[in-house]
């Protein structure tokens, strides 16, 4: 569900990542404040008064600040790494380690730090690099560090630990027996047994920059608490420390790790960040976990199996890993792996997957391929290949190594392969490629003898390898459609007579232009991103050029979607694949979307929905509400890290209380409880403001560099905390906030607007209003003429004066009405002058209130009424079926609908009588042919609000002054 566009690096990358990353740790805790040295090494200490033992100078002991230490003292810039043992919550002994890296800041005085490594679930050694360090370019490798300010001082965990194997203090020695059963029932009694100790082993420079090693096993804590008992490796005593320091490193891996979830706002724009919300999406979601559930054939769900990916069987150094036979594929451990059976597994997955029975016992273990085309390739290039091996033919169900088996007419093929790339620039070659051909397709380019040859093929390295060319044209080639969208439009700058820039109007040929950008293929957006394009250094021609005219003669301007350039892009027939080894299905996951928004400018506010800042993106459904704007800027506060407090502003982020796990495994997901809801949320790492194009006073933003994050989210706990997984930071934290109850509640509940409608007068071209009771009925159509009026000096004018003066938009209200309409003051006039239409004018004896007749005045505190009007509750315990059923059951009584400037639909209301004390809503929006569209009946209000609509629409009708308080006119509600 991530759709963070991130740049990815390949392994090889790693070493400049951290190279290029900005990690600043505190060196200044032991370079500049002696003092906070002085209490992180005493910390925990408590001698007592005791004088401490001799010092042992011949096996390595020595002294600092005055006291004993197990060996000579270092810092912790001396280290270079450290590797401890824990045992986890589980009971089983687990290992981690920081490993020092030069960053490579000059070499006079290079900036060092650590970086995490852990063994995982699965018994692998991991390195800590969750997703942001690769989605930041500047990321501080330091932020994912734990810290603890017990002595009052914001110290990393990772401190304490190096404090811990640096200063080694202790204030007790005894001596060892040299062997046999008496030494192993001495190092029981303190817990430093081989089966419960705990080993750390540092390895530091010396002064002479010699490295050094050191060994510590741990033991139990003494029984004052003052420190641990531990032994040195190679030693035959057992000490006592002066220090609880030790607590950091048994304590485990998670506990030295933040429990940071959201990345915090930019230094030079972190205030209000969250607010402006590119992207920000809720599910809520079921996991059918029981045996013999199975997984649906009709829509998409997130499928946990118990296997592995399977890595090629001809991979460079995998030949240890093959089976007895030497067939099949070198496979990492056996673990739970998550599929879906759409987005971009192939079918060949979703086959074996749909309609499968969770813990079948009759499910036989099956190999299949995820297929993915992504090899693109030049129109016109020559492409030389040598197929060196077959790997495997497959089809839905079965994955074939056999190597007496021949290829056939198996749709499938896995091949290990070379090739040569020839353009008329130039020539590349390529080594060790893995890819799977479709051997049914007609217009491979492969030519039709080589796929004969393949056909007689066995799995296995081939004696001769098979050579042959393939010219990829538009012809022969797999295409997919690619778009170049220009969105944004943010500055122009224009050369100078000086040879410098300056800012432009309209973009010209030489123009330096600021933009931002999508890639999108196959109607999918892939890439979003910003930049600087000179103009001047385009040529014509070619997709570059085809983006430059595009751009020609444009103005600043947000929103802006030019289709730049459209073409197919050409893929080569052979295909990337990614393989698993599947056991056994464990369970799945379905989910529901419960509500999608993003951040809107001023300048591009829909009408109807008013002034709120979030745009409803929801497809279907729901889409029709507007979104309550405050509930919505809550949520963007609490996981942008705003105080709840209204005076706050700054972004730093979500963060919880305590980290308690590491991966987000499908182990994890389910032990935490994660599977429950999910967030998705997407701020803008840039926010620059640019005058709104309307010409007005209004600013809208230009939000980019967007840095995305999935949030995985437990019900409540006990006490009402919850546990929160985040993807970009890849960890599992504790969360303890009351602002999480939104997501117990339904989309109406929580994220629709309460109010019936937000509209300006100003923006409004009709009202259709229509009776549908007993003793009042009709149907009357209000049509607002707009006119352009001036105000200066306390007095209208039909143009602007010399002086100058206020633009005012005065409205003429005409009223027209149906044959069958009930008796009205409008209707009687209308009958009585044989006209079609009336303006409310004149309905109220051309009386005028300051600028707007009295009519006008009226009209618009009828509006207020109506915008004024709160839902009173909604039916979201009642299926979608039942609330239908309320509405065919009940009674329409009146309805009404906003035709607004520049729209083709109308937002119409219906009105049904439920019971004496309610009347549900009906929300939809019309076409100019009637055909109604995303109608939705999920509110409804109080008897005494729709009497009060009703009265004020009637009062209007029989030129009566409107008021707002009075909510019983004497109608009869519909029966």
């Amino acid at each position: 569900m991530i759709q963070k566009k991130q740049k990815k690096l390949t392994p090889k990358q790693l070493s400049t990542v951290i190279a290029a990353s900005v990690l600043v740790f505190l060196i200044i805790l032991y370079a500049s404040v002696s003092a906070i040295i002085g209490a992180l090494e005493a910390k925990g200490e408590d001698d007592g008064g005791k004088v401490g033992p001799e010092i042992i100078e011949s096996i390595g002991e020595s002294t600092y600040a005055g006291q004993a230490v197990a060996y000579p003292h270092f810092r912790e810039n001396a280290v270079q790494n450290l590797d401890g043992e824990y045992t986890d919550e589980d009971g089983v002994k687990q290992n981690f380690g920081a490993i020092r890296y030069d960053l490579g800041v000059g070499k006079a005085d290079p900036k060092k730090d650590f970086i995490f490594y852990y063994t995982d679930a699965y018994n692998n050694r991991e390195i800590y690099l969750p997703p942001i360090v690769y989605a930041e370019e500047d990321f501080n490798y330091t932020s994912l560090y734990g810290t603890d300010n017990s002595i009052g001082y914001d110290v990393y965990k990772l401190t304490y630990m190096m404090v811990a194997v640096g200063a080694l203090y202790f204030d007790e020695r005894m001596p060892l027996p040299a062997e046999g059963a008496e030494r192993e029932r001495a190092l029981n009694r303190y817990g430093l047994g081989e089966g419960e100790r705990k080993t750390i082993t540092v390895t530091v420079l010396d002064g002479e920059e010699n490295t050094v090693t050191r060994t510590i096993h741990v033991g139990d804590l003494a029984i004052d608490g003052s420190g641990y008992y531990f032994t040195i490796e190679g030693r035959d005593y057992i000490y006592n420390s002066l220090s609880t320091n030790f607590s950091y490193v048994l304590n485990g891996f998670v506990s030295l790790i933040s429990s940071r979830l959201i990345a915090q706002g930019r230094i030079e724009n972190k205030t209000w960040e969250p607010y402006y919300t590119t992207d920000l999406k809720q599910w809520k979601n079921t996991l059918h976990d029981n045996e013999g559930d199975v997984v649906p054939t009709d829509k998409d769900a997130a499928v946990i199996v118990k296997g592995s990916s399977a890595v090629s069987l001809y991979g460079v150094g995998l030949w240890e890993n093959l089976d007895e036979g030497g067939n099949g594929y070198g496979l990492s451990n056996n673990r739970e792996l998550t599929l879906r059976l759409n987005s971009k597994t192939a079918d060949t997955v979703a086959a074996v997957l749909r309609g499968a029975k969770i813990k079948d016992a009759g499910w036989q273990s099956v190999t299949v391929t995820d297929i993915v085309n992504s090899n693109f390739v030049s129109d016109g290039a020559r492409y030389t290949y040598t197929i060196r091996a077959i790997e495997s033919h497959f089809t839905d169900r079965e994955d074939i190594t056999d190597n007496t088996a021949a290829v056939g007419d198996s749709r499938y093929v896995k091949v290990t392969y070379d090739y040569t790339v020839q353009t008329d620039e130039s020539a590349e070659a390529y080594t060790s490629a893995h890819a799977v051909i479709d051997m049914q397709k007609l217009n491979t380019g492969i030519p039709q003898e080589v796929i004969s040859a393949i056909k007689g093929m066995t799995v296995g390295t081939l004696a001769e390898p098979l050579e042959f060319d393939v010219t990829y044209t538009e012809n022969n080639a797999d295409k997919v459609t690619y778009t170049y969208v220009v969105k944004d439009i943010v500055q122009i700058f224009a050369p100078t007579s000086t040879g410098g820039y300056a800012e432009a109007e309209t973009i010209g040929p030489a123009s330096l232009v600021s933009y931002s950008y999508a890639l999108v293929l196959d109607g999918v957006e892939l890439e979003a991103a910003s930049g600087m394009i000179d103009l001047s250094q385009i040529e014509d021609g070619g997709i570059n050029g085809a983006i430059k005219a595009s751009l020609m003669g444009k103005k600043v301007g947000l929103g802006q979607n030019i289709e730049a350039y459209k073409g197919p892009f050409l893929l080569q027939s052979f295909m990337d694949f990614v393989s698993y080894d599947i056991d056994s299905v464990e369970y799945y996951v379905t989910e529901e979307l419960i509500t999608s928004l993003e951040f809107v400018n001023a300048s591009e506010r829909e009408a109807f929905y008013g002034e709120s800042l979030y745009k409803n993106t929801l497809t279907g459904g729901y889409s029709i509400y507007a979104l309550d704007s405050t509930a919505s800027e809550a949520v963007a506060r609490l996981l942008g890290g705003i105080s709840i407090d209204s005076s706050s502003t700054t972004s730093e982020g979500l963060v919880g209380t305590e980290t308690v796990a590491v991966g987000l495994t499908p182990a994890n997901m389910k032990k935490y409880g994660l599977y429950k809801n999910t967030i998705y949320f997407e701020v803008p790492r840039t926010i620059t403001p640019i005058k709104s194009t309307s010409g007005n006073d209004v600013y809208d933003y230009f939000l980019d560099d967007r840095l995305g994050s999935t949030l995985y989210i437990s019900d409540e706990l006990a006490d009402g905390s919850r546990y929160v997984g985040s993807d970009m930071y890849d960890v599992i934290a504790k969360v303890s906030d009351e602002r999480w109850a939104f997501l117990d509640m339904s989309f109406v509940d929580y994220w629709a607007r309460k109010t019936l409608a937000a509209v300006s007068y100003s923006d409004i071209e009709r009202i259709e209003l229509g009776f549908y009771m007993d003793d009042i009925y009709g149907e009357y159509n209000f049509r607002v003429d707009h006119n352009e009026k001036y105000i200066y000096d306390g007095k209208l004018y039909d143009t602007m004066p010399e002086e100058g003066g206020q633009a005012y938009d005065q409205v003429d209200v005409k009223v027209s009405v149906s044959d069958n309409a009930s008796d009205t003051l409008v209707k009687r006039l209308l009958d009585y002058a044989g006209e079609k239409e009336i303006s409310l004018t004149n309905v109220y004896l051309h009386k005028w209130s300051y600028y707007d007749s009295l009519g006008t005045e009226n009209f618009k505190t009828m509006l207020s009424v109506i915008f004024n009007t709160h839902y009173t509750g909604t039916f979201s315990d009642l299926t979608k079926e039942e609330t239908a059923a309320l509405k065919e059951n009940g009674r329409l009584a009146m309805r009404f609908a906003f035709k607004i400037k520049g729209e083709a639909l109308t937002y119409g209301y219906d009105f049904y009588r439920i019971d004496d004390r309610r009347y549900m809503v009906s929300l939809y929006r019309e076409s100019p042919s009637g055909t109604r569209t995303e109608e939705v009946h999920d509110f409804y209000i109080s008897a005494f609000a729709f009497k009060k609509i009703a009265r004020s629409y009637l009062s209007l009708l029989n030129g009566e002054e409107i008021d707002e308080d009075e909510g019983y006119p004497k109608i009869s509600a519909a029966q």
